[in-house]
């Protein structure tokens, strides 16, 4: 597994190829929600005892990471 808690998946963006030029190759992201490890990707930068949860992304870190990660979102948009 990676940093972020999901399979490590195999990317090469791009390449030199036999004559100097460099080559695009695209990229899919075969990984899905349900392969990640929520507990590994939150843990990687949960907020340490002591530590201001506000800093380091302007907004309440510690109360983010204790909101489930499968919980529902109601749709707020206007029905317009």
């Amino acid at each position: 597994m990676d940093t972020f808690g999901f399979q490590e998946v195999d990317e090469a963006h791009t390449r030199e190829s036999n004559i100097g030029v460099q080559e695009t190759e695209k990229v899919v992201d075969i990984r899905k929600i349900s392969d990640l490890d929520a507990d590994r990707y939150i843990g990687a930068t949960r907020v340490k005892e002591g530590e201001d949860s506000y800093q380091r992304n302007a907004f309440n870190q510690k109360a983010s990471d204790n909101i489930p990660i499968d919980r529902d979102v109601p749709d707020v948009r206007d029905p317009q």
